[in-house]
Parts: structure tokens; sequence; C-alpha cells
């Protein structure tokens, strides 16, 4: 197939602005990678530091909470037993006799 209009050969100022857009694009695509991949490193290190001394917390908490929930049942008396309902312990939480409250209940255990 023949061509219609005879190929002209590029200016210099319009291979140079491909060049310099070609090269643009290149840095561009490298320095967003780059970003990309650093700040996912930055990130996961800081979320894994927060895991672990999370973890770290809660397993203290937990033991504490666990020798806490053992020395109350060492200390509660058999009338209280009885006061306490049919859980063997007041409100959820709460000792019995109108004690102080204990937060939360952690999935899993028993307060």
């Amino acid at each position: 197939m023949p061509r219609l209009l005879p190929r002209r050969p590029l200016t210099l100022r319009a291979r140079l602005v491909a060049l310099v857009l070609v090269l643009l694009t290149a840095v561009t695509l490298v320095v967003g990678v780059v970003t990309v991949l650093a700040l996912q490193r930055s990130l996961v290190g800081a979320v894994d530091s927060q895991l672990t001394s999370a973890a770290g917390r809660s397993g203290s908490n937990a033991q504490r909470l666990d020798g806490d929930h053992q020395r109350h049942r060492g200390e509660q008396h058999e009338d209280q037993r009885d006061q306490a309902g049919p859980q063997g312990q007041g409100a959820l939480g709460e000792e019995p006799g109108g004690g102080r409250t204990h937060g939360a209940q952690l999935a899993g255990l028993s307060t």
C-alpha cells in the first residue's frame, strides 16, 4: 500500500521533546515504585511493632486477670456463693457482696 503523504524526518525539537517525555516518564515510574516500597516497609514495620507491644500488654493483662480471678475465687466464702445467684457470682464483673467492678469481660474468660 503506497503512502499518501511522504514522511518527513522529525525535527530536532520534536526528537528532544519526545526524549524528555520518555525520560520524565521513566524517572517518575522509578520514584513512584521506590516510594511505594519504602512506605510499605515503614508502615508494615510500624504495625508489627504495635502488634508486638499490644500482644505483650495483652499477655501480661491476661495473666494478671487470671491471677485476680483465681485469688477472688479462693477468697469467696460459702455464704457469698449462695447470695450470688445461679451464676455463682453477682452481676457481670461485680464481686459478690457489692464489691468493686472488674471492667470488661474478655472473650473466653469469665470474671
